[in-house]
């Protein structure tokens, strides 16, 4: 797996972090991620939208945003600043699949 993806992918994810924890602008929480009800849990874990084209929904930060989330370990989800976000992601080796969307 190239670095630079992973990269990629890292930026990706402190994005999503942001948008969850509420330190990116409004709009972005409404139109990108949208959370599933799981009371049994306390971490976030987001819906995957229904995919209709490759182009505009595979790629999207929605989709992508959502399966990389979810496929995180709980205690990468729990972190209370955005700076030890960073310094855990920045650990993270990526997927251990290689999906369509590396692509970025």
């Amino acid at each position: 797996m190239a670095l630079l993806c992973v990269n990629r992918l890292r930026a990706v994810m402190c994005e999503i972090y942001k948008i969850i924890n509420g330190m990116s602008p409004g709009y972005l929480r409404i139109v990108t991620l949208k959370e599933i009800p799981y009371e049994s849990r306390s971490v976030v874990l987001l819906d995957q939208p229904k995919i209709r084209t490759v182009l505009y929904d595979q790629r999207s930060i929605r989709h992508v945003g959502a399966i990389l989330w979810n496929s995180l370990p709980n205690h990468f989800k729990m972190c209370s600043s955005q700076k030890d976000f960073k310094r855990i992601i920045s650990t993270w080796k990526g997927p251990s699949c290689k999906p369509v969307f590396y692509a970025l």
